[in-house]
């Protein structure tokens, strides 16, 4: 995995595919993310080795891995904080891997909420569920000012959206905008800095808005299939970019399928609401 410093006590692990960031403390290393391979996860046991005299000793996981995904035979003696795969307010337990269950000598914690975890340097990592899916987290590193997140922030691409959490996105990267970090590390392990970050951020949020506002006009007016819209909203109108590619159009258009679910769902609830005060 390639090797990139932010900060002279943190360093992101990258292949293009996982990323790892790993940040240093004083006598141990705490890692936001871990590759699934079992070459990835020695290559970041190797790097923290050579980082700090104990090696790595706590890992935050931003994105539940699958079932059997993550080796857990290769983490003895690291703690694992990672999020709660329970998606009903219902029901109180929750599902387990069993790979956990498998490995009961490795010590797990799950955020429900808000976690802050401190290491023996000064860092100081806020950990919460990212708004809309509980399932994964946001990170922000203290006092480094570095936020780490598994949503696709790209400086050229448009962000991805997940159909029935719209406007949870929105409003998590809005949260994100009002309090700008220094760097954003999202789920490529590519850094935005500086004043890219807030110009990232303004533009997905209108990206976003203008899907919105475009889906639903289609939808709803003129009464097209989210298979028409793509080619009725060509991504070039709400995302502006020298960018013109097959990565581009497959986003735009998974984009343009999500939302229009997203909307046919709000849609259908709306109706359902106005029927039963009718």
């Amino acid at each position: 995995m390639n090797a990139v410093t932010l900060t002279p006590d943190i360093v992101v692990l990258q292949d293009g595919v996982e990323r790892a960031v790993l940040v240093c403390g004083d006598r141990y290393t705490t890692c936001v993310d871990l590759p699934l391979s079992r070459a990835g996860i020695n290559a970041v046991l190797e790097a923290s080795r050579n980082l700090t005299p104990e090696g790595l000793k706590t890992a935050i996981l931003t994105r539940e891995p699958g079932t059997n995904a993550l080796p857990m035979d290769e983490l003895s003696g690291v703690q694992i904080i990672r999020a709660e795969r329970n998606h009903t307010e219902e029901w109180e337990w929750e599902d387990v891997p069993v790979e956990i269950l498998a490995s009961p000598e490795i010590p797990v914690h799950v955020v429900r909420r808000h976690k802050t975890v401190k290491d023996d340097d000064g860092h100081i990592f806020q950990i919460e569920p990212c708004l809309g899916s509980r399932n994964s987290l946001a990170v922000m590193i203290e006092p480094d000012d570095v936020l780490v997140c598994c949503d696709e922030l790209h400086t050229e691409l448009p962000p991805s959206i997940r159909s029935g959490s719209v406007h949870e996105t929105l409003m998590r990267l809005q949260d994100w905008r009002l309090q700008a970090p220094k760097i954003i590390i999202p789920s490529s392990g590519t850094p935005i800095e500086g004043d890219a970050v807030k110009r990232v951020l303004d533009k997905a949020i209108q990206y976003v808005r203008d899907l919105y506002r475009l889906t639903r006009a289609g939808l709803t007016e003129a009464k097209l299939p989210w298979e028409r819209l793509v080619y009725t909203i060509p991504v070039n109108q709400i995302w502006k970019t020298v960018m013109s590619d097959r990565l581009l159009q497959e986003r735009h258009r998974s984009n343009v399928r999500s939302m229009a679910l997203d909307i046919n769902g709000r849609i259908q609830g709306e109706a359902e609401e106005l029927s039963l005060h009718a």
